[in-house]
């Protein structure tokens, strides 16, 4: 996987992520299921960015802060476009800066960031994907 394509990764799986959960809400999920599955999604995914990664350092701590900032950037976009009373979007900057949300979420945060740290140990993590056998080899 290009490094590129591996560190902007998560500024578009966390949207499509929350859009799955918003989706799954929608179908009358009760909120117990919805909030479980959104956690182990979110952990999931961090684990999995973790194990993926292409440095070659003992840990990968660019994607330690890429994760928690990827999501605290899809929390205030949503936050910004949350719908208001009466069903339209409120565009408010009050609103997506409120640390009341924040709060609520910054445990959550924290172990995801604590779970990419983990599984990007070295000896944890995937480092290549093994090439086929050359002429020289065979």
């Amino acid at each position: 996987m290009k490094k590129i394509i591996y560190y902007i990764a998560p500024f578009v799986v966390f949207p499509l992520l929350v859009l799955l959960i918003n989706f799954l809400d929608s179908m009358e999920v009760t909120a117990a299921i919805w909030r479980a599955l959104t956690l182990i999604l979110f952990f999931l995914f961090a684990a999995l960015m973790g194990t993926l990664s292409p440095t070659k350092k003992k840990f990968d701590y660019l994607m330690a802060l890429l994760i928690p900032a990827a999501f605290l950037c899809t929390l205030f976009v949503l936050l910004y476009f949350d719908e208001g009373c009466d069903g339209l979007p409120q565009l408010s900057l009050h609103h997506a800066l409120n640390m009341h949300y924040y709060r609520v979420w910054l445990p959550y945060v924290a172990i995801m960031t604590g779970i990419t740290f983990v599984t990007s140990f070295k000896p944890i993590r995937v480092s290549s994907i093994r090439k086929p056998y050359s002429q020289k080899e065979k």
